[in-house]
């Protein structure tokens, strides 16, 4: 009898053992918690890309040099509008949703927007909080509602600012019903001088393009794709240039240099194939 409860404590004691042996697998932390930036699939790149033509087009009525789209600030503006949506939130800040009880939606603050695009837009300067709006379905109706704002419309037209991002997203979400969510961010990174093809037009169907290269140099040379590099000439902002006729997307480089200084920058645009 002894010997029989023995063997049954220890069969109790192995499988307490098993059971403790047995790994957790907690849920994996929330791409949407805390002030971060964590890459999100474009929802709808075409309009995106539509309301950086605007912009720039708005800011030739001025004068201004038109802004470069640039991968960090794509990526800041395209995560805060999927946050947004997620949290069920409206707001320039970095918000989470904290344990919201039946009825009610209790988010917290918790990051500036400065802050949050700062951490990612590494070596750069923000010009200053996102823009954003909701509930638009168009890119000019966004423009017009930011131009209409005296705050915002100096963000636009900013003279600091060289780069620029755009993010969009749109969707059911928990708190606030369906949203059109839209955010651009703006900025400059030091030592890095854009070349912007067309005002950052989306597609062209002509050779001829117009190119605006940032920064004050002694000369600039050009190539499109991999191809040879153009002769030295003086350097100017602003650049007529000849794209390769190859329907895709095409490539222009420009090299930089003032004595010992050198700087190369390129930019691209879809080329559609000329009209007949």
């Amino acid at each position: 009898m002894f010997g029989k409860a023995l063997k049954l404590s220890s069969v109790i004691a192995l499988l307490l053992g098993l059971v403790a042996s047995v790994p957790s697998y907690a849920q994996p932390p929330s791409p949407f918690d805390g002030c971060n930036v964590v890459p999100q699939p474009a929802m709808n790149e075409p309009l995106e890309g539509r309301l950086v033509e605007l912009i720039n087009a708005h800011r030739a009525t001025r004068r201004l040099p038109p802004l470069k789209l640039v991968t960090p600030l794509n990526e800041t503006a395209r995560y805060h509008a999927y946050d947004m949506l997620n949290d069920s939130y409206f707001g320039t800040d970095t918000q989470d949703l904290l344990e919201p009880s039946p009825g009610t939606v209790l988010v917290g603050v918790i990051c500036s927007s400065i802050e949050r695009v700062s951490k990612h837009y590494r070596g750069g300067t923000v010009a200053g909080p996102s823009l954003i709006a909701r509930d638009l379905s168009t890119a000019e109706e966004v423009l017009n509602l930011w131009l209409s704002n005296p705050a915002t419309r100096r963000l636009i037209e900013s003279t600091s600012a060289r780069e620029i991002g755009v993010g969009y997203a749109e969707g059911q979400s928990e708190f606030e019903g369906y949203m059109r969510l839209w955010v651009t961010d703006l900025g400059a990174r030091r030592n890095v001088n854009p070349i912007v093809i067309n005002r950052e037009q989306q597609q062209t169907n002509q050779t001829q393009v117009e190119l605006y290269i940032y920064g004050r140099w002694a000369q600039v040379r050009l190539r499109n794709d991999e191809g040879e590099w153009s002769n030295w000439q003086a350097f100017k902002n602003t650049l007529s240039w000849q794209i390769s006729a190859v329907p895709g997307v095409r490539q222009v480089c420009a090299e930089l240099r003032s004595g010992s200084r050198r700087e190369t920058t390129c930019d691209t645009i879809q080329f559609v194939g000329a009209t007949s």
